[in-house]
């Protein structure tokens, strides 16, 4: 079962958006899966770091265990956002639209016991994580991403040993597999995108049979 930070404060029928390059979609609709990053991979050098100058070493290995999750990220909003566009999905960009609850509902066993989701705090010192939150230094960023307005699916790292040696994880990130006809609500294409990538998505979007999804365009 899917542990939820963000229960009681965001509504489960609250639209959430998934932007990316058009060959993350296709990649998506391949796999059947979302791609998890590992937290230290993602673009920002802080994702799960405090900004203080100096750190305790037990500061510093739990920052660095942090580092070692993985998350799927989601823009909160009720419509798309020029900004994240730009940021994410230019030109030849697509956006999942899908709920808070549609995404909870795509995630399979074994994963989603694992999967924990939240809202990401902006501009707080994550080195006062509630305790009753252990996965909380996961879900904070500075405050300059705050427009971001993010929806975070984490799945938090677990130590991995080896004949008794810790085992350090070489991957960038993992796949999680997701059943794509409750994930994805509509799909949209860069308002500054020609004409005709409209319909290379919509063919796509019948390919890997998901004919019924709507593929939508600003006006």
């Amino acid at each position: 079962m899917i542990t939820d930070y963000s229960e009681g404060s965001l509504p489960e029928d609250q639209s959430i958006w998934h932007y990316c390059q058009f060959a993350e979609f296709v990649s998506i609709l391949q796999r059947q899966a979302l791609w998890f990053s590992r937290l230290g991979c993602l673009r920002d050098p802080f994702e799960g770091r405090s900004e203080r100058t100096y750190k305790s070493r037990l500061r510093e290995n739990s920052e660095a265990h942090t580092r070692k999750s993985c998350a799927n990220c989601w823009t909160i909003d009720h419509e798309e956002s020029e900004l994240m566009w730009y940021a994410y999905a230019p030109t030849f960009g697509v956006v999942i639209r899908s709920t808070k609850s549609r995404l909870k509902a795509s995630f399979m066993p074994p994963e989603v016991d694992r999967i924990v989701i939240g809202t990401v705090e902006y501009g707080t010192d994550w080195s006062k994580a509630p305790s009753s939150q252990p996965y909380a230094a996961a879900f904070k960023k500075r405050r300059h991403f705050q427009r971001e307005q993010e929806l975070r699916a984490v799945i938090p790292y677990e130590y991995e040993y080896k004949h008794g040696t810790m085992i350090e994880p070489a991957h960038a990130g993992t796949l999680v597999p997701a059943r794509l006809v409750l994930l994805i609500d509509e799909v949209w294409v860069a308002p500054n995108s020609p004409d005709w990538f409209t319909e290379v998505v919509e063919l796509d979007l019948v390919k890997y049979g998901y004919c019924s999804i709507r593929v939508k365009r600003r006006a």
